[in-house]
């Protein structure tokens, strides 16, 4: 009975998440077309939903249940990657939302790591509190990230931090100075935020 439950749950999350992002898409052309000409909005919206569709789609499909977890990481890395090409053919900037899904992304990609290690790898049927940090976990940072995009930003402040580690450790030119700095300035942010 348990499974099933929450099989049908899964389903049910997973559809509401894929609307969401679909609902975010509407809602970022639909702002283009009154004036705010954020297209990086518009292109990271699609991509997350086609990623989530398809993700949801793909783990009901598989037989080898054990492997669900390594696809969704997959898919996670796979996102990161199609957000970042498709800004850098497109010639866009990533804005604060954007590098907010990116971090979203990454921290999902963690959790279903553990799962996997925990499930798969260690043979663990017995729930403990790190199976409601994933169930939790997964919600609140998928629906994060499509309010990321309804709203423009990251309204974390994950983005500031992401900008100073980015500029100084891949814009500008490596030395020992330039790591102890940024070592410092990370360290000062991860203060203020």
């Amino acid at each position: 009975m348990l499974p099933i439950l929450s099989e049908y749950l899964g389903i049910f999350f997973n559809g509401i998440i894929v609307w969401s992002f679909l609902m975010a898409l509407f809602f970022s052309v639909l702002m283009f077309f009154l004036g705010q000409k954020d297209k990086s909005i518009i292109l990271t919206s699609l991509i997350m939903f086609i990623s989530y569709y398809i993700s949801g789609e793909w783990h009901w499909l598989i037989d080898d249940k054990s492997d669900v977890y390594l696809l969704w990481i997959a898919f996670d890395y796979i996102t990161i990657l199609f957000i970042s090409l498709s800004h850098k053919l497109a010639k866009l900037k990533s804005n604060s939302a954007v590098k907010y899904i990116y971090f979203c992304l990454f921290i999902n990609s963690m959790l279903f790591l553990g799962m996997h290690v925990d499930v798969i790898v260690n043979e663990n049927t017995e729930p403990w509190w790190y199976w409601n940090l994933y169930s939790y976990g997964m919600i609140l940072i998928d629906f994060s990230m499509a309010a990321s995009l309804v709203i423009f930003r990251d309204f974390t402040g994950i983005s500031k931090i992401f900008d100073k580690f980015h500029l100084d450790i891949v814009l500008k030119k490596k030395s020992k100075t330039s790591l102890k700095k940024t070592e410092k300035r990370l360290s000062q942010a991860m203060l203020q935020a």
